[in-house]
C-alpha cells in the first residue's frame, strides 16, 4: 500500500516539477497547470481552462442541487468558483516555488 492510500501523503518541492514529469502521485492533474503558469508558461493556458471548466461543472451540480434553478446565477456563480480555485491553486504554486 502506498503512503497515499495509508493517509500519509508527504509532498515536498523536490516531488513537484514545472512540467510534470516527477509530479507526486498524490498531486491533482490541475496541479500541472497551476505550477506552469506560476512559473510564467502561458501556453498552459488552455491546459489550465480545461482545468476550469471541469471543476465550473463540479460546481454547477454541487449549487444545483442546492436548489439554484436560474440557468444565469447557475453559470456566474459556478464560474466564480471555478475561478477561485484556479487563482488560488496558481498563487499557491508560486508560494511553494519561492
Amino acid at each position: 500500500m502506498s503512503s497515499c492510500t495509508s493517509g500519509s501523503c508527504p509532498i515536498t518541492p523536490s516531488s513537484l516539477s514545472v512540467r510534470g514529469e516527477d509530479m507526486h502521485p498524490c498531486v491533482l492533474p490541475s496541479a500541472t497547470s497551476a505550477c506552469e503558469l506560476a512559473s510564467g508558461d502561458w501556453r498552459a493556458l488552455p491546459k489550465a481552462a480545461v482545468h476550469t471548466a471541469g471543476r465550473a461543472a463540479l460546481a454547477a451540480t454541487g449549487i444545483a442541487l442546492a436548489g439554484e434553478r436560474n440557468p444565469a446565477k447557475l453559470a456566474k456563480y459556478s464560474l466564480g468558483v471555478a475561478l477561485a480555485i484556479e487563482a488560488f491553486a496558481i498563487s499557491w504554486a508560486r508560494w511553494r516555488m519561492r
